[in-house]
């Protein structure tokens, strides 16, 4: 399933593209969206894709983009369009505020991510916006280095997605890695530093002086740059401590005010319960009340009905009596006038009392008006009443709203001054933040100047490569010196086979001796004189071969400076890998506290937002409940009027009826009946009115309530202000905290560093002690010397393993690489020695020996020509580069002071790594703990360690004790077999002696016995004297006591067997005399046996040599042995 289509992953600069403004980590553009989406169709398994690290590169850290099925603690997740991306802890320094897009072309397509805060270059070794490209058959790799494109094989339907190892720098060391033998990187032996040039050499005074000038000149403004800072850190640490003090007595008044707070709002609950329960009492009462004045209502009417009916009756016996009156004078009238009338007149009165039932009904409608407008009266006096209890508590409530408000406002004026406080807090922690950037822009100028330091001491260690080259010449020289020297010592060793030949002539004529004296003689004086002549040779060799040594030791020297001068950049190397792993998980952790006051200072913003809302929504309220009251009071007016009207009406109506004497007229009735109908609609809006100001009552209520809801929870928020910044506090004490533990650790580690010193030095006693127990004996010496470097390896793992633990994780990609370019560079130098050494090996056998001098002499002062020349352009280059150094500086300086802009870039970058370190920071104290604990593991074993090797010590003392006494037991029980084995040996010899006497084989030398008599007191003479000289050197050589008293017990055993015993003990003299004069071994081995064979015959010139010994003016103590060796020579 395998495609044509390409794909790469691609860092670029932006030039000119603005990119879509977020806050997250990663924006995905829609064709990156789509591309990511094809990618991961059918493959559930997986949750999304991962930018991670894998390798190291030329110029930083190298990428992979893989699939990913879970998520890490430190990683960055981003989500976008249903389309999910994580960023590794380590490649977040790059990818943050990138956008990532796919293009696709006609030739390839690619990811690409644009990030604005690189430039177009990597620095040193890459050029700008270079690409490589790999491909894989079968997966999806996007690989991708700082700067560096990586451009990959992709296939859509991918199974098995696994990361592609590739680094930017691998391209350029194929080529060289194939030459390099496996053997040779497999080897455990160190790359040989390169001798460095000597500082007080005349020839590096120059760049010296002026090195020394640009020195102080930056130590000058580093100095005057850090008085300055100093000062402003010491101005900013009291207004800090003046501000913390405002701060602290802020917090207390704010503390004290919460607390005041509080008891008012325990009051406050208190009291509301107290008044809710007052208002169900007086709600209780109130019905009781009510039902109290309904039963009294109900009575009322039934007594003013019954008073009303009484009146009527009485109204009603009254008018009947008075009719009867009025009848009866009619009557009598009409008795008197006239009896026919009385028809008329009956008619007459019953019309005259259907007029007056017409007016009674009319009158008891009259007063049914009456009594219902006195009800009415008496409901609008209770309204009132009730009215005014309204307004009373209406007022209470509008007092208790006014003291709400009140708080409200005198919260919302410490919430100023709390706001106000942290404003001023967050200014002085934007002028430190400032301060931190320039010192770290500072910091970054001191990196600059060590990596030009460092490609200074690259420059002097090329030097010192060449001076080497020299040396190495001058030192082959020297070998054809001794070459020379070893000619003259084999034409000596032919001298000497001639003297050896001029012996055995001197053998053959014993007989002749008066002849061969004088002879003898002459020709000990030629000896002599090749005695002088070599001494003077020795003479001469002593003094080459301390040319020699001298010559080594300054090469001795110049390689331990530059062992020196390695281990500081090693260490310096490793000091900058460790700083820039610590800058990175500053950054990293920097940059998520960013995060995280970005996302608290949005919800506080959110939340000043929501409280304004608030705020504002219970204006609108306030203003709706005094619209709302205005309205109430227009409607009590509106009531009041009418009520006047009502009263006005009711006394015209009274004057009408009094005015009108009870007689009906039909507009009055007109009029009573629109009154009637005035009074109907205004009760309509009496009760209308009513309903409306319940329902504003319950309106104001549900506000009330709200304002309540809100209260609380502006002291809720109030509270988690307030808690908030008592975590921001306890923080900030754990953080001092954190602070005193490193403190404490960095002077743990420096006492457990005093510890592994002060064990350093008793191993080194221990070593002393140990080379004093080699010279008393080797074979122990050996068998402890195994155990203690045992023993020391075990030490130097637990120290390289608490550097491990110490140092975490350490990437040496970068050191491989430099010690590849370098062993490199060496096999270059070894195929240049050994063409040199074919040239000189051509040179010395096509010419001859004062020839190949001369031309050698002449190719040495060329070259010293050549190298002074060379020197002294260097020289002059090492002074152009200071004074470019001093440009360079300057120019930077001016740019700096130009475009603020760059520093405020450089100061949010510095403020992400800040926060990324912060995150690393508590993740280090995590590690530290661990590795704490692996340092008590470790320092238990390391006592552990020491126990045993005091035991060890005690048991190595024991043994010594015992050595001594062993060895003496042991040479006395060798001497004591010796002496028997050669006192054996000399009977059996004189057994034969005396068997050969009897036989007759043997012939007597001395015939005479006064001739024995004097030969055997020439015999005590000698043996007496040899034994002096052997008590000589027993006090003259002490280390030499048991050979010396072998040789004196030889000397008690009988001439014959004394002979051979004697050059068997003063064997390695004789060897050391023979290697003196520069004679061979193998001469020495000849001599040795022929003298065997020869003594038995040289009895008589041995004798006579002795004497000459004796009689010898240059014979002293000291030089016995020499005499021994003439004794021996002259037997050969």
């Amino acid at each position: 399933m395998a495609s044509s289509m390409m794909a790469a992953a691609t860092v670029r600069a932006v030039k000119g593209r603005k990119i879509l403004s977020t806050r997250a980590a990663l924006t995905l553009t829609p064709n990156a969206v789509k591309k990511i989406k094809e990618i991961l169709d059918n493959k559930s398994e997986y949750i999304g894709l991962k930018v991670s690290v894998k390798q190291r590169g030329c110029n930083g850290l190298s990428y992979t983009l893989d699939y990913a099925k879970e998520k890490s603690q430190l990683d960055e997740e981003v989500v976008q369009d249903g389309v999910r991306i994580i960023i590794d802890k380590k490649a977040q320094l790059s990818l943050l505020g990138t956008e990532m897009d796919y293009i696709e072309n006609k030739l390839s397509s690619e990811f690409v991510f644009n990030n604005p805060n690189i430039k177009e270059t990597c620095g040193r070794y890459c050029t700008p916006s270079s690409t490589l490209k790999s491909t894989r058959i079968g997966g999806l790799v996007f690989l991708f280095s700082w700067f560096v494109k990586y451009s990959t094989m992709s296939d859509i339907q991918v199974e098995n997605l696994s990361p592609l190892k590739y680094d930017s720098s691998t391209p350029n060391t194929i080529q060289d890695s194939n030459k390099l033998s496996k053997s040779f990187w497999l080897g455990k032996n160190s790359v040989q530093v390169p001798n460095v040039l000597d500082p007080d050499d005349a020839l590096m005074k120059r760049f010296q002086s002026a090195l020394k000038e640009h020195l102080l000149r930056l130590a000058n403004k580093l100095s005057e740059d850090i008085l300055d800072l100093e000062a402003a850190l010491k101005s900013t640490k009291k207004k800090h401590e003046e501000e913390s003090l405002q701060l602290y007595y802020v917090q207390q008044e704010i503390s004290q005010q919460q607390n005041t707070i509080e008891k008012y709002q325990n009051t406050l609950m208190k009291l509301i319960s107290l008044r809710e329960e007052k208002d169900q009492k007086i709600s209780n009462i109130k019905e009781l009340h009510k039902e109290a004045q309904k039963k009294m209502l109900e009575e009322k009417e039934k007594e003013d009905k019954l008073s009303h009916d009484l009146q009527k009756m009485t109204v009603l016996q009254n008018q009947f009596a008075d009719w009867e009156k009025e009848i009866k004078k009619c009557l009598i009238i009409s008795k008197k006038t006239c009896q026919k009338d009385a028809i008329l007149q009956q008619e007459l009165i019953t019309e005259k009392q259907k007029r007056d039932c017409i007016l009674f009904k009319l009158r008891e409608e009259v007063w049914r008006l009456e009594e219902e407008i006195t009800n009415l009266n008496e409901q609008v006096q209770l309204k009132l009443k009730e009215k005014v209890a309204t307004s009373q508590l209406v007022a209470d409530a509008n007092t208790d709203l006014e003291a709400l408000h009140r708080e409200h406002t005198n919260l919302c004026n410490a919430w100023n001054a709390v706001v106000l406080n942290i404003s001023k807090r967050d200014k002085i922690y934007d002028q430190l933040k400032e301060e931190r950037e320039k010192m770290q822009q500072s910091f970054a100028t001191m990196q600059t100047e060590i990596e030009k330091l460092k490609k200074e001491t690259l420059k002097e260690s090329e030097n010192n490569e060449n001076l080497t080259s020299l040396q190495s010449r001058v030192e082959d020289d020297i070998a054809i010196v001794s070459k020379m020297v070893t000619t003259g010592n084999a034409r000596i060793n032919n001298l000497e086979s001639e003297l050896i030949k001029i012996t055995k002539f001197g053998e053959r004529t014993l007989n002749e001796y008066n002849v061969a004296h004088a002879e003898y003689q002459s020709y000990l004086n030629k000896e002599e004189q090749i005695d002088k002549e070599l001494t003077k040779l020795m003479n001469w060799k002593m003094e080459q071969e301390n040319l020699i040594f001298e010559k080594l030791k300054e090469k001795v020297t110049h390689d331990k400076a530059a062992r020196y001068l390695n281990k500081l950049l090693m260490s310096t190397k490793k000091m900058i890998q460790e700083q820039e792993l610590l800058m990175v998980q500053i950054e990293n952790s920097y940059g998520k506290n960013l995060l995280e006051i970005a996302r608290l200072n949005t919800s506080i913003e959110n939340e000043k937002i929501e409280s304004q809302e608030l705020l504002q929504r219970n204006k609108e309220k306030e203003k709706d409940i005094s619209d709302l009251q205005k309205e109430i009071k227009k409607c009590d007016t509106i009531i009041e009027r009418k009520r006047m009207k009502i009263i006005s009406l009711n006394k015209m109506i009274e004057q009408i009826l009094e005015s009108k004497g009870g007689e009906e007229n039909s507009p009055q009735d007109l009029k009573i009946i629109a009154l009637e109908k005035n009074i109907q609609e205004t009760e309509q809006n009496n009760q209308k009115a009513q309903q409306f100001w319940l329902r504003q009552q319950g309106y104001m209520v549900t506000l009330s309530q709200q304002r309540d809801e809100q209260l609380q929870q502006l002291n809720i928020l109030n509270k988690e202000v307030m808690i908030m910044e008592q975590k921001n506090v306890k923080i900030q004490y754990q953080l001092e905290k954190f602070k005193k533990e490193d403190a404490n650790i960095d002077k743990t580690i420096n006492l457990l560093h005093q510890k592994l010193l002060q064990l350093n030095v008793n191993l080194t006693a221990q070593k002393e002690l140990r080379e004093e127990l080699e010279d008393k004996n080797c074979i122990k010496k050996n068998e402890y010397l195994t155990s203690l470097e045992n023993a020391e390896f075990d030490l130097v793992k637990l120290q390289s393993d608490l550097q491990v633990l110490i140092n975490e994780k350490v990437v040496l990609n970068e050191e491989l690489n430099a010690a590849q370019r370098e062993s490199l560079s060496w096999e270059k130098k070894v195929q240049i020695m050994e063409e040199t050494k074919k040239e000189i090996k051509s040179e010395h056998s096509s010419g001859g020996d004062i020839a190949l001098m001369k031309s050698e002499i002449h190719k040495m002062e060329m070259r010293l020509s050549h190298l002074k020349r060379a020197q002294e352009k260097l020289i002059n280059d090492m002074e152009f580069c200071v004074g470019r150094r001093d440009v360079i500086l300057n120019k930077v300086m001016g740019k700096l002071k130009k475009n603020p802009k760059e520093q405020q870039n450089q100061k949010i970058v510095f403020s992400k790594r800040i926060k990324d370190q912060k995150l690393q920071i508590k993740q280090i104290l995590k590690e530290i703990k661990q590795t704490e604990s692996n340092i008590l593991q470790s320092e238990e074993k390391m006592n552990e360690m020491l126990k045993e090797l005091d035991e060890k010590r005690q048991a190595l003392k024991e043994i010594e004790d015992i050595i001594p006494d062993i060895d003496q037991e042991i040479m006395k029980m060798d001497m004591l077999k010796s002496y028997k084995l050669k006192s054996l040996v000399f009977k059996q010899r004189k057994v034969k002696l005396l068997q050969d006497v009897k036989s007759g084989r043997y012939k007597m030398l001395f015939k005479n016995e006064a001739l024995l008599n004097d030969e055997l007191q020439n015999e005590r003479i000698l043996h007496s004297y040899l034994v002096h000289v052997m008590e000589q050197t027993k006090q003259d050589f002490p280390l030499l006591k048991n050979k010396v008293e072998d040789a004196v017990r030889a000397l008690f055993i009988p001439e014959v067997e004394r002979i051979s015993t004697l050059l068997d003990h003063f064997e390695p003299f004789l060897i050391a005399v023979f290697l003196k004069r520069g004679l061979s071994i193998s001469s020495f081995e000849l001599a040795h046996r022929q003298c065997r064979f020869s003594f038995s015959l040289a009895c008589s010139s041995r004798k006579t040599e002795v004497e000459g010994i004796k009689a010898c003016p240059t014979f002293e103590k000291r030089h016995w042995l020499r005499a021994v060796y003439r004794l021996y020579r002259n037997v050969l």
